[in-house]
């Protein structure tokens, strides 16, 4: 259903601000020396205010990213200017460590869709679709 009401969807779905981006790394010792640090990025990013939830992807060989959800733009960059975010930004940016990274900002839109129990109240029109012993019905 084509709503602006997210309030029964998951906390992820009313995001105000996405972080996204990625480091290609300059190898294996450079891997290392990152499991190393974001234990620490990891636990105070959670313990943020306005934190929602993050997801980390990888691309072989030596390229992993991130993606996290935020209230707010403003928490996203409260958090990008911790103590602990700046000093693992700071060591990614010595020699040898990365090759190359981007970052973008997103930020949603204010409508979209939901379907079932995610379903807010909504004033859109809309069609329900029943299952019966003898098929679907609309």
């Amino acid at each position: 259903m084509r709503t602006r009401d997210f309030s029964h969807a998951p906390n992820v779905a009313r995001v105000g601000s996405v972080f996204h981006g990625g480091t290609e790394y300059g190898g294996i010792r450079a891997l290392i020396g990152l499991t190393l640090r974001w234990p620490r990025v990891r636990r105070v990013m959670r313990q943020s205010p306005g934190y929602i939830d993050h997801q980390v992807w990888y691309r072989f060989p030596y390229t992993i990213g991130t993606t996290s959800f935020w209230e707010t733009h403003e928490h996203l960059l409260a958090f990008a200017r911790s103590d602990a975010h700046r000093k693992a930004t700071a060591w990614m940016h010595r020699p040898g460590i990365a090759r190359g990274g981007f970052i973008r900002y997103l930020a949603p839109l204010p409508d979209g869709n939901t379907l079932g129990a995610w379903s807010g109240a909504s004033t859109d029109s809309h069609r329900t679709i029943n299952a019966n012993a003898k098929g679907i019905s609309v």
